[in-house]
């Protein structure tokens, strides 16, 4: 079973090794720049546990806006991973970073996912958006545009991306648009894939100390819709 909850300090050694298993060099965090994320807004980092080994982390921060039309790259939004940006009353809550460890249970990334939509919801802000990834694209390039490949389904109806067929399968959140040269990820041809959640109850604050329970109904609705795959 997968737990997430709320990191600690001494997590965050294990959080840069799941980093550096993961990752290249251009897109890893190591420990200081984690650390500075603990410093900067602990609240927005979510480990997940399996059997008391941590196999997953999230990283968010707050932000005051989001301007869809300049579409500005994860560098500029985190100040490259350090996320000194974090501004303590932001009505978006930005996805930084969603790692999970090679051979971690397979819901682990979906957790963390509703893990973040619940903490979207607690903090009462308007919206989480997240830039994913589409690392599949770099195979399709010589055949379609990065728009063209967002969309582009099998002809079993699934998404050529697995990481865009996992986000279509997350209630409540929306695929917007790609994000060209939004990060350094030579599988996506450093394209991003902007995804947007809207906070259910950003207006209903009586709600908000049962977000674990709304981020579960998600969670089971999710459940549900990948059994049906």
């Amino acid at each position: 079973m997968v737990v997430v909850r709320d990191c600690r300090a001494s997590d965050i050694t294990a959080y840069a090794a799941i980093q550096e298993s993961v990752w290249d060099e251009t897109m890893s965090a190591f420990e200081q720049k984690l650390e500075s994320r603990f410093e900067v807004f602990p609240e927005g980092i979510l480990v997940a546990e399996h059997e008391g080994v941590v196999v997953g982390c999230a990283s968010f921060i707050r932000i005051d806006g989001y301007d869809e039309e300049i579409r500005p790259s994860w560098e500029d939004i985190t100040d490259n991973g350090w996320c000194t940006t974090h501004s303590p009353n932001g009505r978006i809550l930005f996805g930084v970073d969603l790692s999970v460890a090679k051979g971690a249970p397979r819901m682990t990334a979906s957790q963390l996912f509703m893990a973040g939509m619940e903490l979207e919801m607690s903090l009462g802000v308007d919206m989480g958006i997240w830039g994913g990834r589409m690392p599949r694209y770099h195979k399709y390039a010589d055949k379609m545009t990065p728009d063209e490949y967002l969309v582009a389904k099998t002809k079993r109806g699934r998404y050529l991306d697995p990481e865009i067929e996992l986000y279509s399968k997350i209630p409540g959140v929306e695929v917007v648009c790609v994000l060209p040269e939004y990060f350094k990820d030579w599988e996506s041809l450093n394209c991003g894939v902007l995804l947007r959640f809207v906070n259910p109850i950003a207006r209903v604050p009586v709600l908000r100390p049962f977000s674990r329970q709304i981020a579960g109904l998600f969670y089971a609705v999710s459940r549900r819709s990948r059994r049906r795959r």
